[in-house]
Order: C-alpha cells, then structure tokens, then sequence
C-alpha cells in the first residue's frame, strides 16, 4: 500500500523582540512576533505496519527518526511523545523546519525547535485542543532544554502576529498590533550564542549583584511597558518614539550583555561598536541572547546609502533576510497537490 498523506499542517517562526532574560522569570513580560517563515508537519499512513508510530524531524544539515521502540534514545520527538496524553498511532509523522533557517544552514533565532515541538504535538493528537497541545509542546520543549525554556516562543508560534508575553510556569499571551511602517530585515550577528549559558549567566549574575540588578532591570521593564503601551496606541501610533524606546532597550542589553558576559551590541554596519539609532530614521538591536540575531527597523527612507549598500551584500551572503510578519499561527494546509 503506497503512503497516503492523511493531514498537513503548519507554524511560523518566533522573535523576541524585547523582554530577554527578564522572561525566563514569574511575571516577566515581553514583546514576540511571529516570522521568518514557517514549519510544516505532514501526517501520512505508512506503507509498513512495523511500528505504531513514527516520528521524523528535518532540518539543514542534520534531523532525528525516533519510534516508541527506540526506548534508550532521546530527542525532541520523544520528549514530545512522552508529554502528550492522547496520541494518534499507525502513522508517519514527518516535521521540516528548513524554511526557518538561514540560506547556509544556520538558525536565524526563530524558534525552529519550538515550531518543531508544535507541530509533532499536533500530530500525535487526534484533534486540534489548542490548550491541551500548548501545555504537551510547553512541557516537552522545557523538558528537552533542561527545564529553562520561557515558552514565549511556544505560544507566539501557536498564536501567530505579535504580543505581550509574560513569563512563568503557566505562561501568558495578549495579541497586539504590529505597525507595518517599518521596513524590518533579521540580520545574522558575528557569534553564534548558547541560549541555555546565557540564562545561567544572567541567573548567576542577579544573584550575585542584586542592588545593581534591580535597577538595570527594572529600566529594562518599564521600556518594555513604554514600548507595549506605544503598539497598544493603534490609532495614535509614534513611531518615532517606537524607535527610540528600542533603542533604549538596545542600549540596556548591551550594558546587561558587558555585566554577564554575552557580547550584545547590535554591529550593524559591519565594524561599529555601540547600537546604530538615527531619530525618526531607524534603531537597530539584539534579539534573545547576545548577538546571535539582530533586528533592524527603518522607516521608508531611513537607510544611508552605504546602509543599504550593506543590506545587500549581507543578504547576497544569506546573512541578512527582509523580515515578514506572519499573521496566522498553527493552522491547517491543503495537502501538496491536493485541493
């Protein structure tokens, strides 16, 4: 019997724009919006009869093939299986997360693991519960980070657009609206970042320095609820405040980057060494942790020409992509040549 597809879905990707570190903690909030593009799962009914269940992951460079059978090896997809109570059996699950990563192979910062996690959930359930699969993807996901994961970027790419997340053990979303002004691109950053190391950086760090910290981080918070209150302000958007409130944020991480020791300056152009910022022009910053992935905002025009020069080369090179918002979250597909 040939492969017959049974059911397509699929998530976008996931950015922090801002509330880094301070998430990972009860009651901390911040700014997410879902792009780069997105993952896609196809649920077939296998050929071969010979296991209940298989579950496949791609992505450049690499994936992972793991059944119930393969009870001594570990991964996202068992991590998934073993959270998920109502699970589909007798199928194929396949889940490829290419499209969430750079042209050379490497991670842009949108969540590939996270829409991953989404996505096997909803295969393994015979129905879409978007409580239920945002619970198993949450604990799975946490579970395959050694417990240190917010989960902003389970629920960003369950829910799609942007908002307000706000961290803790059973973690919050409020939808807002992301301005379209902004012509928006993600640039790829000089080091690749261990998001696990930088928590226990900044965790050690806190506690090590609590007076210093609290006055950082509470900046820190009350930028992030300015920035949050300007999207709130739909009709009477500023965006030139919206601009200069990021790049007040991107001056804080990079003072919080230099106190934990995760480099967080946003080079852009190549070679500078604090966050480019021009009034009523364009902000640029860091996303997650440290310097990995930079987000760039300019408004039409705001670009010099050696700026827009440096664009260019950088997404010649496949290190910088023009960023896309993606309105809709986990939805359902047409099947590949299907109606």
């Amino acid at each position: 019997m040939n492969e017959i597809n049974s059911e397509r879905w699929s998530a976008p990707g996931s950015l922090l724009i801002a509330g880094e570190y301070l998430i990972t903690e009860e009651g901390g909030r911040g700014l997410a919006i879902a792009g780069g593009g997105r993952a896609y799962l196809d649920s077939v009914i296998p050929n071969s009869q010979k296991t209940s269940l298989i579950m496949e992951g791609k992505w450049p460079g690499g994936g992972e093939r793991w059944c119930p059978e393969d009870k001594e090896s570990s991964g996202l997809a068992s991590e998934v299986w073993k959270k998920c109570l109502r699970k589909n059996t007798g199928l194929k699950i396949l889940v490829d997360t290419q499209e969430l990563h750079s042209k050379l192979g490497r991670k842009l910062g949108f969540g590939s693991s996270a829409a991953a996690s989404i996505l096997y959930t909803r295969g393994l359930m015979p129905s879409p519960d978007i409580p239920e699969m945002t619970d198993c993807a949450l604990k799975a996901h946490r579970n395959w980070q050694n417990g240190r994961g917010s989960g902003y970027d389970i629920l960003t790419s369950i829910h799609g657009g942007a908002g307000i997340f706000t961290g803790g053990e059973k973690p919050g979303w409020e939808a807002v609206h992301w301005p379209v002004v902004f012509k928006s691109w993600i640039i790829q950053g000089p080091d690749t970042v261990s998001s696990p190391d930088a928590v226990s950086r900044f965790h050690h760090w806190k506690e090590n320095v609590e007076k210093k910290s609290c006055t950082l981080l509470q900046r820190i918070s009350e930028e992030i609820r300015a920035l949050i209150k300007i999207l709130q302000s739909e009709e009477h958007f500023n965006s030139d405040k919206f601009l200069e409130n990021l790049h007040q944020l991107s001056l804080f991480g990079t003072q919080l980057g230099e106190e934990i020791g995760v480099p967080a300056v946003p080079v852009f152009p190549v070679g500078h060494t604090l966050p480019v910022y021009r009034r009523n022009a364009l902000a640029a910053k860091c996303l997650g942790a440290g310097n990995e992935t930079i987000l760039l905002l300019a408004l039409p025009d705001g670009l010099s020409r050696n700026e827009e020069s440096s664009i260019i080369n950088l997404q010649q090179q496949g290190k910088a992509i023009p960023l896309n918002i993606e309105r809709q979250g986990l939805r359902r597909e047409s099947p590949p040549g299907g109606a």
